[in-house]
């Protein structure tokens, strides 16, 4: 049950963002109760909290010290120690997610040119 300061951090939330900000305090003090813990530490998950940001985070990684998020692990690392065993390049990737998605009725567009414009509304 939540306590009534919780409660009432919660009905205060006016964005969607803020009610996140405010259940992942609450979910991060109690999280066997929000997050199938025994199953991800079953699994060889370790729950660890960023230096970085201060929010904690699931990861196979133990010498990992921060969560992840680009900001906290220096931009954007989708191939870096990437755990698969196929190695794809960026064509690869694209051939891989049409050979999925096409047997299910999605049809892939042959990639054109596309120019970008400029709109007045845009400030440098």
């Amino acid at each position: 049950m939540l306590s009534e300061k919780e409660q009432k951090e919660l009905i205060e939330a006016q964005t969607d963002k803020q009610l996140k900000r405010v259940f992942k305090k609450i979910a991060s003090r109690n999280p066997d109760k929000y997050f199938p813990t025994k199953e991800l530490r079953s699994l060889g998950y370790l729950r660890k909290h960023c230096e970085c940001c201060g929010t904690y985070f699931w990861t196979v990684l133990k010498d990992r010290i921060v969560c992840g998020d680009p900001m906290c692990s220096g931009g954007f690392q989708v191939t870096v120690n990437n755990p698969s065993k196929v190695k794809l390049s960026f064509i690869g990737v694209w051939k891989k997610i049409v050979e999925v998605l096409e047997p299910r009725g999605y049809v892939p567009i042959k990639r054109y040119p596309c120019v970008a414009r400029c709109g007045v509304f845009i400030k440098y």
